[in-house]
């Protein structure tokens, strides 16, 4: 159902110049954690945040930027850890094409499936076992 409706806006967006200029698809999803959570047995930062602490963390937002596995790509991580209204940690994670002409309609669908794929990645790297069973 969204690949229709994704196809259907794309084919109404480029009907006046023929291709997609710019493709971006972003997830966030906020984890409420209690007092006595561990960060690190819920979250597998370090691959991406090599030297973050779990005290850093709490202090301000950290953003890991990077060529994606989806060609002409980048992907971008944001974590943020907000401690006013409970604990709480947000992950955002943004892909966006960066190539210098536009995608076809049909090239653009590609894009948009290898980085919903390509999100699914980085989630399962980012969040631990401990915290998916919690999600269930």
């Amino acid at each position: 159902m969204i690949a229709e409706r994704l196809a259907d806006a794309l084919l109404c967006m480029v009907e006046a110049q023929g291709t997609v200029s710019l493709c971006r698809l972003v997830f966030c999803d906020l984890f409420g954690l209690s007092p006595r959570d561990d960060l690190t047995s819920l979250f597998s930062v370090s691959d991406f945040f090599p030297d973050i602490t779990e005290a850093d963390l709490w202090e301000r937002p950290f953003v890991y930027t990077a060529s994606s596995s989806v060609c002409g790509t980048m992907s971008e991580i944001i974590i943020r850890c907000n401690n006013h209204s409970g604990r709480k940690i947000l992950l955002e994670f943004h892909l966006y094409s960066v190539c210098d002409r536009g995608l076809a309609v049909p090239d653009a669908l590609s894009w948009f499936d290898a980085a919903h794929a390509e999100i699914h990645h980085l989630f399962d790297a980012i969040i631990t076992e401990t915290m998916r069973e919690r999600l269930v």
